[in-house]
């Protein structure tokens, strides 16, 4: 409830609704979920927009929506976020 109404209050954190689209899948809500981390996916910096991609392909493959799932894992693979990652540090 307090990720809701953080949400409510400031609905342009990604970083909330990244926390509340996890909150949201533990709890079984997986269309509460996927709305959320949709909402994750469009802002922030690039790590928090990777990270919410990854939960909100789990999420899509939770709600058997398998065709957003291939597309959000393959977007996330042609990205190779992980390897600027690592080459940063």
């Amino acid at each position: 409830r307090r990720l809701e109404a953080a949400q409510a209050r400031s609905p342009e954190r990604a970083d909330v609704a990244y926390l509340l689209g996890l909150a949201r899948v533990y709890a079984g809500d997986v269309p509460g979920a996927i709305a959320s981390l949709e909402a994750a996916t469009a802002g922030g910096p690039e790590e928090e927009r990777f990270r919410a991609s990854w939960a909100l392909a789990n999420a899509y493959l939770a709600g058997d929506r398998l065709e957003k799932a291939r597309n959000t894992l393959s977007r996330l693979a042609s990205a190779r976020f992980w390897e600027r990652a690592a080459n940063s540090s």
